[in-house]
């Protein structure tokens, strides 16, 4: 996937090892792996409507000067939203291995990131972050993995 995507580690360490002592029982990891990447495809999707960090930090404000440029243009100061595309390229891919979820998308990156962007390099984007996982869905996918083994 170009774009971007995110490998995460669960910080809860006792969430942690139930997890990996789930998935040593899981026979279609696949399966398993589906319903977490359709999980945190809606858990991205709202938190970039939300505008705010896996961990519910709200996402640094639009600059005076690019509110000012979307006025003009009629667009709206949403984030990452102004032409309601970034969204639909939020997608993931699942094997018996893992989960990789993210965008293919020019922008991810730099989205997620932060950095320097427009002609020349010549505007520092903040880092927005959209991609993670909250303490909620750690617990969400430790029960959605106890569901799949019939714990």
């Amino acid at each position: 996937m170009a774009g971007l995507s995110m490998k995460v580690t669960i910080r809860d360490k006792d969430i942690s090892r139930k997890l990996d002592r789930a998935l040593e029982k899981i026979e279609n990891p696949v399966a398993f792996y589906k319903n977490v990447g359709e999980h945190v495809i809606k858990t991205t999707v709202e938190r970039i409507a939300d505008e705010q960090t896996p961990d519910g930090q709200a996402w640094q404000r639009l600059s005076p000067v690019t509110l000012a440029a979307r006025a003009k243009r009629g667009t709206g100061s949403t984030i990452y939203r102004e032409y309601g595309d970034f969204i639909g390229t939020i997608n993931y891919e699942a094997s018996d291995d893992n989960l990789i979820w993210g965008s293919p998308d020019v922008r991810a990156r730099i989205f997620q990131l932060g950095g320097k962007a427009g002609r020349g390099k010549s505007v520092t984007l903040p880092s927005r972050e959209y991609l993670g996982l909250s303490p909620q869905d750690e617990t969400i996918i430790l029960e959605m993995a106890k569901d799949h083994v019939g714990l």
